[in-house]
């Protein structure tokens, strides 16, 4: 029984993980300095996972000491799942929690596509640094290389920024919030 319930969670994180990571990546891709929020982030959840993982085998023993691939896939599945799941959840957190917005301006530099995935990225000159971001279709759109652009930015609770939009500059005031 004890079994059962362990895989049901497992998959459950799994398939959490692979429905919301396309949905939010979004999310992940716009924070300023991602790598560092991932970074962060990730070991914030490794470690969590690392301490729920210890509690459970504290309370219930008997299940980690089976020798079952089911077992061994179900503990992978459920770290992977709940520490992606997680990060996310860190990324949602940090962009809903924006209390105050500010229009910065921004270089383009390149702009591509992913040809597998069929997602649009930028790379920015931005604040003395080169990084990658993911607008919108229409945004990606409406900018073209070498462009000057006004990003529309704010730093959320877990003190990382979140670009909330990419316009381009060209035959467009400095808008205001």
């Amino acid at each position: 029984m004890l079994t059962k319930v362990y895989n049901w969670v497992s998959n459950i994180f799994i398939i959490s993980a692979v429905v919301l990571l396309p949905l939010c990546k979004r999310n992940l891709e716009n924070i300023v300095i991602g790598k560092r929020f991932v970074l962060i982030y990730m070991l914030a959840s490794l470690v969590f996972m690392g301490c729920v993982m210890w509690l459970a085998y504290l309370s219930h023993k008997e299940y980690f000491k089976e020798d079952s691939k089911d077992r061994g896939r179900s503990i992978v599945a459920f770290g992977f799942g709940f520490t992606i799941c997680l990060l996310i959840g860190f990324a949602e957190l940090n962009k809903h929690t924006v209390s105050k917005r500010h229009i910065k301006t921004a270089v383009m530099e390149s702009k591509g596509k992913n040809m597998k995935y069929g997602t649009s990225y930028i790379h920015l000159l931005f604040e003395g640094r080169r990084e990658r971001f993911s607008p919108r279709p229409k945004e990606y759109d409406a900018i073209a290389s070498s462009d000057t652009i006004y990003i529309e930015t704010g730093k959320g609770i877990l003190g990382f920024e979140y670009i909330f939009e990419f316009k381009p500059a060209k035959n467009n005031p400095l808008p205001s919030l």
